[in-house]
């Protein structure tokens, strides 16, 4: 069988684009956090934050995670920052971190949990998500599940952007519910969103000031002597509002179910709470572990493991090593 010129004109036209593509997810990096800025695009900045002189795991990661080529594939055109924290530094060593960091703030305690971290951040400098510890790094020292959220979030990120662009062409409760949308993609909110949104809608028909507003660790500590009895109604309107996200309703439900245990409730209204809340989002950390509290409190059977779910635990394990 011949192949025509057409055919290899075909070739190497793929080889081109082939070629251009890598280049074009090439990410670039800084030096420091402010030449890191001034060079941003869309798709903004990632900032790896080390302890050189204190956490051995994170300056391995530096190697083993942060200068390796899937990190940039998933960091695409994002420019990348590579900051050293030290606890006890030298004059030398303080200024150098000064100078890298150059007016970007740690993120608060309650968000910056330990190191490795990964700060996502716009090109204006909003942070927008904050990668750290186990759950968002994984377990080894390869980084794999980071560049897997790395990517996730940057597509929130470019939602975010058109969200808010079509926001800029509408006007009330229209508007609101747009930048209400570009709030709760599972990334953080654009600025002064919540203020935007109880302007545009005042009468919160959207329910998003609701949800924006409300934090079940501030709901917890207003009812922390409460017992379930006067706990059960102002938890049941939260759960049942469906304004508020089901994370934020789960966790609510959470703050009764413990209270419901702690006054020795019977064993089947356990179980009723429990599933009920496992219903609201059975593939949340919350929906996932109910079978195991109600093998623990209420005495159901304990959940079967099944050879798939072991096999994919020993992938991941080998894939982090």
């Amino acid at each position: 069988m011949k192949t025509t010129g057409i055919h290899f004109i075909s070739r190497a036209v793929l080889i081109l684009l082939a070629f251009s593509c890598m280049s074009a997810w090439a990410a670039e990096r800084a030096k420091t956090y402010h030449e890191a800025l001034e060079k941003a695009g869309d798709e903004g900045v990632l900032i790896y934050l080390y302890g050189p002189d204190w956490n051995r795991r994170s300056v391995k990661m530096l190697e083993s995670f942060w200068q390796k080529n899937e990190l940039e594939r998933a960091a695409g055109n994002s420019v990348l920052v590579a900051l050293p924290i030290y606890q006890r530094p030298t004059d030398e060593q303080k200024a150098k971190q000064e100078e890298i960091q150059s007016g970007f703030p740690l993120p608060p305690p309650h968000r910056y949990r330990s190191n490795p971290t990964v700060v996502m951040l716009d090109k204006t400098g909003r942070t927008y998500a904050i990668l750290s510890g186990n759950d968002d790094l994984g377990d080894g020292l390869s980084g794999s599940k980071a560049c897997q959220l790395i990517q996730k979030n940057k597509a929130l990120l470019a939602q975010q952007l058109e969200l808010m662009n079509k926001a800029e062409q509408a006007s009330g409760l229209e508007k609101a519910k747009l930048i209400g949308q570009a709030s709760t993609l599972g990334i953080d909110p654009p600025h002064n969103a919540a203020e935007q949104i109880r302007t545009l809608d005042p009468k919160d028909e959207s329910g998003y000031v609701r949800r924006l507003n409300y934090d079940p660790r501030k709901f917890q500590e207003e009812h922390k002597d409460a017992k379930s009895t006067e706990l059960e109604s102002p938890v049941l309107k939260i759960v049942n509002d469906t304004a508020y996200s089901p994370l934020q309703r789960q966790e609510t439900y959470c703050i009764l179910i413990g209270q419901l245990r702690r006054d020795g409730a019977a064993k089947n209204v356990l179980r009723k709470h429990l599933l009920a809340m496992q219903q609201i989002d059975p593939n949340s950390m919350y929906g996932k572990i109910t079978p195991s509290l109600l093998t623990q409190w209420c005495g159901d059977p304990a959940p079967k493991t099944t050879d798939k779910d072991s096999v994919s635990k020993k992938k991941h394990r080998k894939r982090d090593k």
